[in-house]
């Protein structure tokens, strides 16, 4: 299926997906990000997208996809998702230098990762990915070991994030592994947001997010 066909609101079919709520295509028009998300380039609607800085306007450098020019994280704040989600996206290009490339799970803000965020984030310097949560209270907690894996052009990377605590980690539709994050997130149970953070990956180019709520 030619997954440049579909834009929000659409659904897309990726192995390992239950249901696949939205797809974001990254189409041809000037993105509106904050300063903070100057990086992300394609199509991203600042009525769909967040993040904590502001809205800023940016020119489209590649079309149909998003070119990573330095860090930052977004949340698409278009909807919150139910207490089992999922989230993915197509590493077009893999910086090999990259420290992080990472998948965001029940934010419970659609602008501020910090009132609370799971994150699944992929090393490619060291070739592998860790689970870790974050709220103000306990700060950032890994949760389990690190999980070898590389990452090559044109590979997705996804996750689903249950009810019962548990997150797991996909590579093109392959479950890679997985660990219960219940200990160290309190909103484990709830639903949120969805969103992507790049962090020393400015190399990278990504395409074909997607994500939503999954039946368990």
């Amino acid at each position: 299926m030619d997954s440049n066909e579909y834009a929000y609101g659409d659904s897309i079919e990726h192995p390992g997906a239950d249901i696949d709520r939205i797809a974001d295509k990254y189409r041809d028009f000037e993105s509106n990000l904050g300063a903070a998300c100057w990086w992300c380039v394609g199509y991203v609607q600042p009525r769909q997208w967040s993040d904590r800085e502001g809205l800023e306007r940016r020119n489209v450098t590649l079309p149909h996809q998003l070119d990573v020019r330095g860090v930052g994280a977004i949340l698409w704040k278009a909807q919150s998702f139910g207490k089992d989600q999922e989230v993915f996206v197509t590493l077009a290009k893999v910086d090999p230098f990259g420290r992080e490339i990472n998948l965001l799970l029940k934010a419970q803000s659609p602008t501020n990762w910090g009132d609370g965020v799971i994150e699944v984030s992929y090393n490619a310097i060291d070739d592998h990915v860790q689970i870790l949560t974050y709220t103000f209270a306990q700060d950032w907690k890994q949760c389990g070991a690190n999980i070898p894996v590389t990452f090559v052009d044109g590979d997705k990377f996804g996750a689903k994030a249950k009810a019962d605590g548990t997150v797991e980690v996909y590579r093109n539709g392959s479950l890679i592994g997985s660990c219960n994050v219940s200990a160290s997130y309190p909103h484990f149970a709830n639903g949120g947001y969805i969103g992507l953070w790049f962090l020393d990956a400015s190399n990278s180019v990504a395409d074909d997010f997607g994500g939503g709520t999954i039946t368990p």
